[in-house]
C-alpha cells in the first residue's frame, strides 16, 4: 500500500484501526447502496489487492445509477498513485447534464447509522 497508507495507520494506532474496521463490518454499505439517488462512479485499479473486480462490479449494480471504472496498473492506493487517472475517469460523470435540484440534493445524514450524524447537504 505504500508508505502514505502505512504512515496513516500508525497515525491512527491499533485500537482506531480495529474500532473503525469493526464498524465497518457492522454498517453495511452494500445495504445503503440502492437508496443514492444521484450517477455514481465506482472506480477501481486493476492491480488493487484490496478490492476485487467482483466487489467493485457488485457495488456498481448495486447503484442504481453506478458506473465502474477499472484503472490498469493501478493499486489500491490510486488516490495518490494515480491521481491524474482517477481524475480523467470522472470527467464524464462530471459533464453528464443534471438531474432536477430535488434529485442533486440529499440531506447529509440521510441513510447514516443511528447516533452518527453529518451536518449540511451532499450536492
Amino acid at each position: 500500500m505504500g508508505d502514505i497508507a502505512q504512515a496513516d495507520y500508525l497515525k491512527t494506532g491499533p485500537v482506531r484501526l480495529f474500532l473503525t474496521f469493526q464498524f465497518s463490518l457492522e454498517d453495511r454499505l452494500e445495504d445503503k447502496l440502492p437508496r443514492v439517488r444521484a450517477p455514481m462512479l465506482v472506480v477501481r485499479g486493476a492491480l488493487d489487492p484490496i478490492c476485487s473486480q467482483e466487489w467493485a462490479e457488485f457495488v456498481a449494480r448495486r447503484l442504481p445509477r453506478g458506473r465502474l471504472v477499472v484503472l490498469p496498473d493501478v493499486a489500491h492506493t490510486l488516490v495518490y498513485t494515480a491521481a491524474r487517472e482517477l481524475a480523467a475517469a470522472r470527467l464524464p460523470l462530471s459533464r453528464a447534464p443534471r438531474d432536477s435540484e430535488a434529485e442533486r440534493t440529499t440531506p447529509a445524514n440521510q441513510g447514516l447509522r443511528d447516533g452518527h450524524r453529518a451536518l449540511g447537504t451532499i450536492r
